[in-house]
Formats: C-alpha cells, structure tokens, sequence
C-alpha cells in the first residue's frame, strides 16, 4: 500500500505572512476556490485556531473533507471531525483516513513550522504586498522544483498559484 504524501497549503505575503488577529489578511475568491478544489475528498489537518475560524466564518466544519484538528480541547464534537493531542498523532491519523493519496496540512502558523519538514509538496498562492501579518509561514527554500505557476490579477491586487516539491 503506498503512503500518503503529505501536502501544506497556504496563501502568504511577500513577507510570508499568513495571517493577522485570527484571520487572513486579504480576500482573493479564486483562492479560496483553489483551496477547495486542492483539498476537497482530502484529508485536512489543522489547529484549533484555524479549526476556530473555519467555524466561525462558515458555521461549520469544511464540507466535503475528513479534518484533523490537533487540539488540548477534548470537546469538539462534529461530524468528520478528529481530535488529537499532537501533530505526530494526527498525521498517523491522517494516513489511516486518507483515500486519495494526499493529506492537507491547512494551518496555522505553527502546525505549519510543525510539518515543514514532513511536507512532499506544497501549494503556495503568493499574494502581492506587505499586509502586516502576525502570523508567518515557515521558510520552505528546500522546496526548489517548481512544478505549476500561475500568475492572476484581480483589479490592484496580483497573486500567483504555485506548486512545489522538493
């Protein structure tokens, strides 16, 4: 049976920025769009903070996906929700749960730094600017082969979808 990889997926700054007081700093539909489209059928494993703000932004877990959300909180109960203590447990989670061969490493910052180093591929939407972000991805210059770039511009605001292995 052939493993999983393990996948990061994440929209950042020119300063790699990925998030200010609990949300992101920008609002790109297509992104989203690419989110969904990368990540549905997968397995997406998370933080509580993100976990949270997924919550609060759709009134719901993210549909169509099985979420791991690494968390001390034991009372999280919703469907196609996993709870676990560690990232190290959500990942042997994830690969017992994943069906379609990728795992979604969707963030925060530091599950982020948690998993850099486990990650076979990531999918980075580089957004234009400095947005002041007090959140920050992971420095991933091991990640050299480009596989898919992008480049869009949606009125004063441009943005490239990126593939990267290493």
């Amino acid at each position: 049976m052939k493993t999983s990889i393990i996948s990061l997926i994440a929209s950042l700054d020119e300063d790699n920025g990925i998030g200010f007081k609990g949300k992101i700093p920008w609002h790109i539909r297509e992104d989203f769009k690419w989110f969904k489209e990368k990540t549905m059928c997968h397995v997406v494993v998370m933080g509580s903070k993100t976990f949270d703000s997924i919550v609060k932004k759709l009134g719901k877990p993210l549909p169509g996906r099985t979420s791991i959300v690494v968390t001390r909180q034991k009372n999280l109960k919703y469907e196609k929700v996993l709870t676990v203590d560690s990232i190290e447990r959500g990942i042997k989670l994830a690969r017992k749960k994943e069906k379609n061969g990728e795992i979604f490493i969707i963030g925060g910052g530091q599950i982020y730094d948690q998993t850099i180093n486990l990650a076979d591929r990531l999918y980075i939407t580089k957004v234009k600017g400095k947005y002041g972000a007090d959140t920050f991805f992971p420095k991933y210059d091991k990640f050299k082969k480009l596989i898919y770039s992008q480049k869009s511009k949606i009125g004063n605001l441009n943005f490239e979808f990126n593939i990267l292995e290493k």
